[in-house]
């Protein structure tokens, strides 16, 4: 039978939230009896904590897991990309190590992809766990788009990588070499989503609204560079983007970089936790102080200033009461 779904699995020193991740997975699979339609790819970015023992006892126990060792890091992006040209089936999910994918998933994805024959599949992602908003809110259970600009909105509103699912393609030496810029930047899975759905006569994005994944209790710490959060209107200068929404990266600009400042604010204040203090610093120098974006978003540039004259420990006495003079 030909495989209808690999799930693709970047990893980087995440050995125990893996091995629940695949655990999950497995217990899916065998109970919704699609062992015979999906495989599991996971690409190890070069770990050097268990995830290599742990790949070698559970690829040898089960083989439609494929296990890939990068002799060193390639990037989250490179591989992603590695990921996706490997993979076997008709379409590619690709999910991260640390999320965890809710008991209807699997289910709701094959439904989807066998009854509407998408180009990408995305869906509503919980975060924090048990929350009730959710990123889409159609009325039916499998939303349709066909029109390339409502594609590319609703594309740009979803930035987790688990909530994707692509139909695998071979990628050619023109789609390469316009996929090249945007290896780097944290985000290619949605770049690689442009590329597919650009590639098809008649583009079909699939939307379920019902999250079919969420984070686990680790969802506030992070090891990635602020620098994403203010690049991440990039991603919109992908071609099939520039054709039909040509000003979107321009507009999404200075969100980007209110977004960006925010995140480190959340950062500094506690709320979210970093093992990389020293990113936070540079991410704010990096970014620079722009005038004009600020004076329109005065929440960011309160923020901003906070951080700039180094008063965020002060802020932080003074925050209850001023909760409690808005009260």
């Amino acid at each position: 039978m030909k495989l209808l779904l690999s799930i693709a699995i970047p990893t980087y020193n995440r050995a125990d939230k893996l091995k629940r991740l695949l655990k999950i997975l497995e217990n899916q699979i065998v109970l919704a009896n699609l062992v015979d339609q999906i495989e599991v790819l996971v690409s190890d970015n070069a770990s050097i904590d268990d995830t290599y023992n742990l790949m070698m006892s559970v690829a040898s126990a089960d083989s439609k897991i494929n296990y890939f060792r990068q002799p060193k890091n390639l990037g989250f992006d490179a591989n992603c990309r590695f990921l996706y040209e490997k993979a076997q089936a008709d379409y590619v999910w690709f999910f991260a190590d640390d999320d965890i994918p809710l008991p209807s998933a699997l289910s709701m994805i094959l439904q989807g992809l066998r009854e509407n024959n998408p180009d990408v599949l995305i869906f509503s992602f919980e975060q924090p766990i048990g929350a009730k908003i959710k990123a889409f809110n159609f009325l039916n259970k499998y939303e349709i788009i066909t029109r390339p600009k409502i594609i590319i909105e609703l594309l740009s509103i979803s930035p987790k990588i688990s909530t994707y699912v692509l139909r695998k393609i071979s990628l050619n030496a023109q789609q390469l070499k316009e996929l090249e810029p945007f290896m780097k930047n944290g985000f290619f899975f949605i770049d690689l989503a442009f590329s597919v759905i650009h590639a098809s006569k008649h583009p079909k994005l699939c939307v379920v609204s019902q999250p079919l994944a969420s984070c686990d209790e680790d969802y506030m710490k992070f090891t990635f560079d602020p620098k994403l959060f203010f690049e991440v209107y990039k991603i919109f200068y992908h071609p099939f983007v520039l054709k039909y929404l040509p000003g979107l990266a321009e507009r999404k600009k200075d969100r980007s970089y209110c977004d960006g400042m925010q995140f480190i604010f959340a950062a500094k204040m506690g709320t979210l936790i970093t093992s990389k203090p020293e990113l936070l610093d540079s991410g704010f120098r990096d970014a620079g102080i722009r005038v004009f974006v600020l004076l329109k978003n005065p929440k960011t540039l309160i923020q901003m200033l906070l951080i700039k004259m180094n008063l965020i420990k002060f802020y932080k006495i003074i925050k209850p009461f001023i909760n409690l003079i808005k009260n």
